[in-house]
């Protein structure tokens, strides 16, 4: 499970979990106070450079642990920088400048074959189902992971989970939210990735997913496979699997993210079977993930035209959520708002 903390320090992750927990110290607790009665981060030695580790037991007697990175605690623009160049609806209206731009700026006779010859590459392209356009090094890179940091973000994880090197994996990622945040956890490979230290031979080797639609807006569409994103087409995932690759799917897909409501997280499970079976083809594992917070990270409005955008999502297979993040902007909240009591 991963989560986005509401402050500065790692707590508050485990709303809406439904269930008490038993920190290592034999306090229980409820849910919403379950990290902060756990042990303070702060204390804890750093086992990873900038990574902090509060352990404790669930009600099932497992042992697990939380790990939350502080790499750009000192850098807060760094954060802010790369979020708002791939993590947000800016890219959208980035490839829409860039464009525009590309018009007014440049002569008709180089414009008109310029935009042909991309409009026929977007076209004509395969890199979202082979992965082909993948960039390492990018993936490696500051900006890739330091948008994780921006939400402070936290990685729970039982210690008996035991993700093998011969084995390919499907992550079930629930909600969806206005985006799925969730996803950079498999997107950033970068040395300071708690997941990547854990299971280092799981590098290069899963790849997050997108709705096929994705792929065909200009400029967004290249980030999201620089960052190794395929679609979420079933001929891609089943091709991913039966290369030994790891996939990441949010089940809910577009119906899940237009179902988001600001502190309700709204799973759509019904009729979303299609990843089951894809494992039992492939012999794949399937790894439930769910992302507490992700439905706050931005101010969401269910009330503007919900009929008209339910049938768009029913006939076209497209969600427009109506939504809007910090400043009034297209960016996410950096701290999502504090959820009532149950």
């Amino acid at each position: 499970a991963t989560g986005m903390a509401p402050n500065e320090r790692v707590t508050d992750n485990a709303v809406e979990t439904r269930a008490s927990y038993t920190i290592k110290d034999a306090h229980v607790c409820e849910p919403e106070n379950i990290l902060d009665n756990a042990v303070d981060e702060k204390a804890t030695p750093e086992i990873w450079p900038h990574t902090l580790v509060t352990e404790f037991v669930t009600t099932h007697g497992k042992k697990a642990k939380i790990y939350r990175t502080n790499e750009f605690q000192k850098f807060p623009l760094t954060k802010l920088a790369a979020l708002a160049f791939h993590g947000t609806t800016l890219l959208f209206f980035q490839g829409l400048a860039m464009a525009l731009t590309l018009f007014w700026l440049c002569p008709a006779w180089l414009t008109i074959p310029a935009i042909c010859i991309y409009v026929a590459h977007v076209l004509m392209c395969t890199a979202q189902h082979t992965g082909s356009m993948e960039w390492r090094w990018y993936r490696k890179s500051v900006m890739a992971f330091a948008g994780f940091e921006y939400f402070n973000f936290a990685m729970s994880i039982e210690d008996d989970t035991n993700l093998r090197q011969d084995k390919t994996y499907i992550f079930g990622v629930h909600p969806h939210g206005i985006y799925g945040f969730g996803q950079v956890l498999w997107m950033s490979t970068r040395e300071t990735n708690p997941f990547y230290r854990l299971f280092p031979f799981m590098v290069d080797r899963v790849h997050a997913t997108a709705a096929s639609v994705v792929f065909y807006v200009p400029f967004f569409r290249e980030v999201v496979m620089m960052l190794g994103g395929v679609s979420v087409a079933r001929r891609t995932l089943s091709a991913q699997l039966a290369r030994g690759h790891s996939v990441c799917v949010i089940v809910g897909g577009e119906q899940e993210a237009l179902a988001a409501e600001n502190g309700v997280d709204a799973v759509v499970i019904r009729g979303r079977k299609g990843f089951v079976r894809l494992a039992l083809q492939h012999g794949a594992d399937l790894v439930p993930t769910y992302l507490f917070h992700n439905v706050d990270t931005f101010h969401i409005s269910r009330t503007c035209c919900p009929a008209i955008r339910a049938w768009l999502q029913r006939h076209f297979k497209v969600s427009i959520p109506v939504f809007w993040g910090r400043w009034g902007s297209p960016l996410p909240l950096p701290r999502p708002p504090t959820r009532p009591a149950d």
